[in-house]
């Protein structure tokens, strides 16, 4: 069995401002894109999160758990 990903886009500067702060917490198999970005901060964070670091060619280059 797969398991089914849904990814949730945040390509505008207000949609990255706010990432996970502004929205409900993610469920399993969900992920927010932020696009573009080249770093991550987890201030105010209330939970723990997994950040993957992906390339223009989709490779990830770098995972943070």
């Amino acid at each position: 069995m797969q398991a089914s990903l849904e990814f949730i886009v945040a390509d505008s500067f207000f949609a990255r401002l706010g990432g996970l702060l502004a929205r409900p917490r993610l469920r399993e198999g969900q992920a927010l894109v932020l696009a573009p970005c080249t770093s991550v901060h987890t201030l105010f964070m209330r939970y723990a999160i997994d950040v993957a670091f992906i390339d223009k060619q989709g490779r990830v280059m770098k995972l943070v758990e």
